[in-house]
Parts: structure tokens; sequence; C-alpha cells
């Protein structure tokens, strides 16, 4: 078997959980684990492909594994516990269930394997079962008491005989109303708890309220997202846009993704790649951010040619970086001699003995991995990013930029950003 798992492009595994006679039924996920852990040290991971899995919604329990009761309430458990596994080991798509559940005329071994089906045979929705409620009984009438005979007259029978009154019927006493029986609920019980556990590594959620932001916002939210591996926390909240809080209250959150109910906080952005369902954004801290270096590193025995100003008298480059800064169209300088020549900005170059160049940088400190959405007015190609800067501020209108592999993008403002892991962008400040 190891020659031939050795040999192939694909290993499908069939995990049932369901079967297992030391699953925990709390835990089903442990099952999963231990099996497919004890798989990868047999083949290698980047071939293995979970090929079957599933949990019944109704049937009796298997004779191998009486413990794990087949109902629509575990079964709608382990897919959620199923799903958070795969996707805390990066894996998307490489898993079957059944669509449909048997037909009731085919022949199967046990009863629980008619309803592993996401849908029911005939192509209907499952949910879960409700029984009818218990009816009112009908109260039984109360008969009303009879009054008792009149007795006869005890006086002398020559006497003219004296009637004595007839009295009053006695009422009937209404009868005390007969209690409604409380119907018994018709929310089928929950044979194992269903609070889904977080995989592991993830750390277990938490149902804290979520904090106030204080001092950063997050960024538009991407769709059908993920960014892989390192996560440092997770809590469970019901939409995407409650995790920025919480991102925002752990001081090592840089983004995160939602999936399931589930946010996953993370401390750098990982791999990025298609998860259905998830969505995923970055933290951008709305903190002052600290001044941008402005006289750029200095290139010695170079000279940038082309792109001249004015001239001024200067003994060093902080001379230079200074006058640069006050002259509105400067963004570059060479020293040559004592003279200090302004530049709009650096092109070209060339090697002189002597001579010390610089870029003058008048925009904001570059946020690493982020685009500015629309906004576009050109683009221009530059060698690496410190270029766009000048080429945006001689650009008439141009107040932002973004740069991706060797694209200046000019932008008439910042706008809305999203996370772009090679995106580098600025807005011009001077």
């Amino acid at each position: 078997m190891l020659v031939l798992g050795n040999n192939a492009d694909v290993i499908g595994v069939n995990i049932y959980p369901f079967f297992d006679a030391n699953s925990d039924p709390t835990n089903p996920i442990a099952s999963l684990e231990g099996t497919w852990q004890a798989m990868t040290r047999a083949y290698p991971e980047n071939k293995l492909r979970i090929t079957e899995t599933g949990w019944p919604t109704a049937g009796a329990p298997s004779v191998l594994a009486p413990q794990n009761i087949p109902n629509y309430t575990n079964a709608a458990s382990y897919h959620l516990q199923f799903l958070l596994w795969m996707h805390s080991k990066g894996r998307v798509g490489d898993f079957w269930y059944n669509m449909y559940d048997s037909r009731p005329d085919e022949v199967l071994p046990i009863d629980a394997e008619y309803h592993f089906g996401i849908l029911t045979h005939d192509r209907k929705v499952k949910g879960v079962p409700t029984r009818a409620p218990t009816p009112v009984p009908t109260p039984k009438p109360t008969p009303a008491i009879t009054p008792a005979p009149t007795p006869s007259s005890t006086l002398n029978t020559t006497l003219e005989p004296t009637l004595a009154p007839t009295p009053a019927p006695t009422p009937a006493p209404t009868p005390a109303p007969t209690p409604v029986a409380t119907p018994l609920s018709t929310r089928e019980p929950n044979l194992t708890p269903t609070r889904v556990p977080t995989p592991n590594p993830t750390l277990d959620p938490t149902t804290a309220p979520t904090p106030a932001p204080t001092s950063g916002a997050c960024g538009n939210i991407e769709e059908n997202t993920d960014y892989t591996g390192n996560d440092i926390a997770s809590t469970r909240r019901a939409s995407a846009d409650e995790c920025c809080a919480d991102c925002n209250a752990n001081p090592n959150c840089k983004l995160f993704v939602w999936f399931h109910g589930t946010c996953y906080l993370k401390s750098t952005m990982g791999v990025k790649r298609t998860l259905r369902g998830g969505r995923a954004a970055i933290l951008i801290n709305s903190a002052p951010v600290p001044a941008p270096q402005v006289c750029g590193a200095i290139e010695s025995n170079t000279a940038y040619t082309g792109n001249n100003l004015t001239s001024v008298a200067g003994a060093t480059t902080g001379d230079c970086c200074k006058a640069c800064e006050g002259e509105p169209s400067c963004n570059a300088f060479s020293l040559d001699s004592g003279v200090c020549y302004l530049k709009s900005g650096r092109s070209d170059t060339t090697k002189a003995a002597g001579v010390q160049s610089a870029r003058v940088n008048k925009c904001s400190t570059i946020e690493i991995g982020i685009d500015y959405d629309g906004n576009d007015m050109a683009s221009v190609a530059a060698g690496v990013v410190d270029d766009c800067c000048a080429i945006c501020r001689n650009t008439k209108g141009c107040k932002a930029f973004s740069y991706e592999a060797g694209t200046c993008w000019l932008k008439s403002g910042k706008g809305t950003i999203s996370v772009s892991p090679d995106s580098l962008s600025a807005t011009v400040v001077m």
C-alpha cells in the first residue's frame, strides 16, 4: 500500500466518526483529526483528499458505535465542525458529502445509511423534525345536583291542608374549569451538545461583549477570501462587521477572517486564497501616523540627470534637503562641489565621483499591503515605489497613489482601502 500511495497523485480518505466506536459524540472532530494525522504520517499531506464524510440525520444508531446518535441536530453540528476543521487546515473543496439520501427502495446494510444526504431522496431541504403537539383533553361534563324531595305536611288531616311552599330548585354548581394540559415540547431533544468547538490551533471562541473600537477601524470587507495561518485568537460573532472591534481590542491583531460565525484574528497576512463564505478585512490604525523620513537614502558618487528646477549653495546633503523642502516643486537633489541642484524628481542617473544625491519624500508613510480603491487618474511605470511620490506631485490633481508590479496608479484621493498583499500606497502630504 505504501508503494502504491507513493506513486499515486491523489489518495482519497473516507473518514466517518459516526462509525468510530471510540468517537466522543460531543467531539467527533477528534476522531476525524486522529485518522487524518495517522494518514499524514504515512503519506505526503499534499496528496491526501477527504473524499467522503458525513453524519446521518435519522435512522438507528450503528451497532459499531451506539453512542453516536443519528439526528438532524447532530448532523448539522458535525457539518459545521467539519467546515471549521477544513478551514483550520487551509483546505478548500476537496471533500464529498452525499447530495441526496438513498432511495427507500435501495437495499442497505443499516438503517442510518439511508440518511447521509444533504437533501432528502426526493430533493427536498431537510429540517428539524417536529412532533405534533399533544391535543388538549376535553373536560367531562359535571352532572347537576338533584334537589332533595319536599317532605309532606304533618298537620291533622281534618284541617284544611296548607301546602308547603315549593322551594326553588337549587342551581347546579358551576363546574370548576378543567386545567388545560401543557403540550409537550415540539423541539427535538438535543442528545449531544451543539456548541461547535473551534478547531485546533485556533483558540476557543469567547462570547464576551464586542468592545467599542478605540484607535482603529477596518478596511473594506473582501468577500470569499481567506488569509491562511497566523491565528492568535477567535471569537463567535454573527457577522463579519462585528470582528473589527475584536481585532482592534487585541494589540497583536492586524486583520481578521470571518467564517461561519467565527472571527479568526490574525497577527499578519498569510497566503491569500479563495474561501467561499469567508470575509476578510485589515485593521487600519487611525492613531496619528508618524511623520515620514523626508530625506531619502543618500546615493554617493551618483548624479541625477535632468529635471533641474534651480540651484542653491549648500555644504551638506542636509542643506540640500532643507532647500528642497522649501521649494514646492522639488522632489530630489544632487550636491556637487558645494552646490545643491534641486530637481522635480529622480529619473536617469550617472556615475559622478564626489556627487551625492537623494530623493526628498513629501508623501505619507507607505502603507504596506494596502490598495486605495478607485479614484484612478493615470498609471505610470516606475522601478520602485519611492518614485511614485514625485510622479504624483508632478501630476495636477494627484493626491495619492498605489504601487503594484512596477506601476504607480495615480489617484485623485485616498478613498476606501482594501487588503492587497502586493500593493503599496501613500498620500501627498506636502
